[in-house]
């Protein structure tokens, strides 16, 4: 039987509650951008009943019009504060609100991000999202931009923020926008900001720059409605595993009516494509009465399957109403799991497995005979981490972790997702570890 290498860990998961994800509600046109003089970027596309100010930036910030000023598309790039980085005062923002006696309920923010480098000075590397609604306390969501791979590069990538229930029933949100450096001292001067470059490559001022992965517009989602009539959300769903699901919605008005029961409706996709009460192959789950936001955890799903799902809403007035159908399915079985904070110390020359699939053979997880445990230092630690010392030179073809996964005789494997950890130390005196 021949075997499958793989480098890393089968584990599958689906992470974030999704909802009531509508419409677009706001979105900012990067590439509609000419040049660097503008003070702020406005919106492209703004939905009935929404208003929304221009993306700006904070008044220690400037236009980074020195070197950029005739790009003509793809980046809305500020110069970030070149003295010690005050995450309070360095930001981009904007704001979205619903007019007259309209309300919002906010489902998925969408952006992309993007710093340049050239010589030694670099963007920012880490940006976060950040909203009114806590007082700007809370991280909503982070990404980190890859390493720089050259001297005048441009890395850009997309951050989405699943937005929870707190933004159901509101009137307006700002979002803030901060950038972080990748170096202790948070000193830097180059450019960073919003992205969307649309080539691979590009020319600035006679000198190219190459471009990384992939950038996006700024996208706000989700729905307006009347707070004077009822309203459901759509149904999303989080923690889904094999054979289990959570469900979520929200009624974030009950228009005055009398709310005597709700919840969520769901079928095979196969046998139902449309699930209502009572309907052919449908389970129906309660959740209570009134207004506000819902949720049950489910049972009993089979792996490997797509269903169609459905939340509903019953009352006294006018009977039963549902939102629109969406669709989820179950994910295929963990096969293998290393339990990397099983570990105890550094003496262990290999990792084994904790769990195994019965019809699989897993070895152990074992690094390549250039590579030694790293115990000059870290000997006394006591879990979270497989730690080895890599040689000074380093070479990607003789120093590598691996483990092999073999199906049992007779037998074969479909693989689905492969996750895993990774981490390395860095000390004040100079030395880290691998960084890709």
């Amino acid at each position: 039987m021949k075997k499958i290498l793989l480098l890393v860990s089968l584990f599958v998961a689906v992470a974030g509650l999704t909802a009531h994800a509508q419409q677009t509600l706001v979105e900012y046109d990067i590439r509609s951008i000419n040049g660097f003089t503008a003070s702020q970027l406005p919106p492209s596309t703004i939905a009935d009943d929404v208003s929304a100010s221009g993306i700006t930036y904070a008044a220690n910030l400037e236009p980074d019009d020195g070197f950029w000023e005739n790009l003509s598309e793809g980046l809305f790039l500020v110069k970030w504060d070149d003295g010690a980085f005050n995450v309070n005062n360095n930001y981009l923002e904007f704001t979205v609100s619903a007019t007259g006696d309209k309300k919002l309920a906010l489902d998925n923010l969408t952006l992309g991000v993007g710093r340049e480098s050239t010589s030694n000075i670099s963007g920012p590397m880490v940006f976060r999202v950040y909203s009114s609604l806590d007082g700007y306390g809370s991280i909503l969501g982070q990404v980190m931009l890859p390493p720089i791979s050259g001297s005048a590069d441009v890395e850009q990538a997309t951050l989405n923020v699943t937005l929870d229930q707190s933004f159901d029933n509101i009137e307006s949100v700002t979002f803030r926008i901060h950038g972080h450096n990748d170096v202790q001292n948070d000193n830097f001067l180059a450019g960073g900001g919003l992205a969307n470059f649309s080539s691979a490559s590009i020319e600035v001022g006679g000198l190219p720059f190459s471009v990384g992965s992939t950038g996006s517009n700024v996208v706000l989602t989700g729905s307006v409605f009347d707070p004077d009539e009822l309203t459901l959300t759509n149904a999303g769903v989080s923690n889904l595993g094999e054979t289990s699901a959570t469900f979520g919605a929200s009624i974030p008005s009950d228009g005055g009516l009398t709310i005597v029961s709700r919840g969520f409706v769901y079928s095979r996709t196969s046998e139902n494509s449309d699930p209502v009460i009572g309907g052919t192959g449908v389970s129906q789950v309660t959740s209570g009465s009134g207004d506000g936001a819902f949720s049950e955890t489910v049972t009993g799903f089979d792996e490997i399957t797509q269903y169609t799902l459905r939340a509903y809403v019953s009352t006294e007035e006018e009977g039963t109403e549902y939102s629109d159908p969406v669709t989820f399915a179950t994910l295929a079985p963990e096969l293998a799991r290393f339990d990397i904070e099983s570990i105890n110390g550094f003496s262990l020359p290999f990792l084994p497995p904790a769990s195994v699939h019965p019809n699989l053979v897993v070895s152990n997880i074992s690094y390549a005979g250039n590579l030694s445990i790293d115990t000059d230092f870290w000997e006394n630690a006591q879990s979270a981490i497989m730690l080895v010392g890599w040689e000074e030179n380093f070479n990607t073809n003789e120093s590598y972790f691996e483990f092999t996964v073999e199906p049992e005789v007779n037998h074969r494997m479909t693989l689905n997702n492969i996750t895993i950890g990774l981490g390395r130390e860095s000390s004040e005196f100079g030395g880290t570890g691998p960084e890709v």
